[in-house]
């Protein structure tokens, strides 16, 4: 009597060094970025851990190490998805000839600060673990975005000031660290400035800055300083 083969489990085939779940780079990949921004909004960085950010994206601790090579490169993707985008557009609107060097940086400060507002753990981390001489993500913060956004914005005022749109007294270095300060000081020292000034870090108030940063290089609108040799 011919025995009936008993049917085997089918496994999961995963290539060499493929952690288990896997299988959906996408969602995992956006599960767990979403799952970074939650944790550092409760814990900060240093807080934070693999294992932490896995149980609440609900996978496998393994697959951070992936995508993303470890915690430090799985933040500094969380980042280049806030910034980056923001970055890009500058970069963009800085070679347009049709728009005015105002209105050019007012487009920049209006989403690098909205962008900001939207990422509360982005402030938190900039503070603790870039400014901090001993921070976990100072060189590779300062090498990948500080520096490119400051370099960018030092070329556009310089323009600017070749134009006569802005004072031939202004120094563009001390006035692309100044802007870069006025964007985020507001969102590092949120409490402070809050109950120092009697005001609310909202969408409305950051239009507001970013008007008044404005004003401050190019004068009121439609009255540009010219400069004069």
């Amino acid at each position: 009597m011919n025995m009936a083969r008993k049917r085997q489990p089918k496994t999961e085939v995963r290539g060499v060094g493929r952690p288990r779940g896997a299988a959906e780079p996408e969602r995992i990949r956006r599960q767990l970025l979403d799952a970074t921004a939650q944790i550092l909004t409760e814990q900060g960085y240093r807080r934070s851990s693999v294992r932490l950010i896995a149980e609440r994206a609900g996978v496998n601790p393994a697959l951070i190490n992936y995508y993303f090579g470890s915690k430090q490169g799985l933040v500094l993707e969380l980042v280049r998805k806030v910034i980056g985008p923001v970055m890009q557009q500058f970069q963009h609107v800085a070679q347009n000839p049709e728009l005015s060097g105002r209105a050019t940086l007012h487009q920049f400060l209006q989403q690098y600060t909205h962008a900001i507002l939207e990422a509360p753990w982005l402030p938190q981390l900039v503070m603790q673990e870039v400014f901090e001489d001993e921070g976990k993500l100072r060189e590779p913060f300062i090498e990948e975005f500080a520096s490119r956004v400051g370099g960018d914005l030092r070329a556009q005022l310089e323009r600017d000031q070749a134009r006569g749109e802005l004072s031939a007294r202004l120094d563009p270095n001390l006035a692309a660290l100044g802007v870069m300060s006025l964007a985020l000081f507001p969102f590092v020292a949120r409490g402070a400035a809050e109950h120092v000034f009697q005001l609310k870090v909202d969408r409305k108030f950051v239009d507001r800055l970013v008007d008044q940063t404005v004003d401050l290089l190019y004068g009121e609108a439609g009255t540009p300083e010219k400069r004069t040799d």
